[in-house]
């Protein structure tokens, strides 16, 4: 039933996507990891150079040394970050599952996944993150989350 019911949502989504003139957007994975500077829950979209460093600045505060930005070229493209906010234990995690572009708006789609209540994490605290690099537009971004508690025998 579960399969059945994601099936007809795909199904839908994609008889819109058809209606309104969407295109679906390349990206590739910067960084992603589980520990930061970072400790509140945030997204970002990054269009300049300054920008950029003082988040990298911030995101690797907590490493020494903290390690060098990469060189990214702001006039051909846009960082897209998403922040999970700091937790309590192991087992979250947050990810950018797809762009979507349309006519008015780039939309961001994004999982956030927690830890069931079975599932052995570790003890520490996280800040899940999630940066992904793509083509420079002038659209407004927006963001869209789906949750997801992680069944653990």
């Amino acid at each position: 039933m579960r399969t059945f019911l994601i099936l007809f949502v795909f199904f839908l989504s994609c008889l819109s996507m058809k209606r309104t003139q969407t295109k679906v957007v390349e990206f590739k994975n910067l960084q992603k990891g589980f520990y930061s500077g970072i400790r509140e829950k945030k997204t970002v979209v990054i269009k300049d150079k300054e920008e950029f460093l003082n988040l990298w600045k911030e995101l690797t505060s907590i490493f020494l040394p903290p390690s060098d930005p990469p060189d990214i070229d702001f006039n051909k493209h846009v960082l897209i970050c998403v922040f999970m906010g700091e937790k309590p234990t192991g087992g979250y995690e947050v990810e950018i599952k797809s762009i979507i572009e349309k006519k008015d708006e780039v939309s961001v789609y994004v999982r956030e996944i927690s830890p069931g209540k079975n599932c052995i994490v570790t003890m520490a605290l996280t800040q899940p993150y999630h940066i992904v690099i793509l083509k420079k537009t002038q659209k407004e971004f927006k963001f869209y989350f789906e949750v997801e508690i992680r069944d653990c025998p």
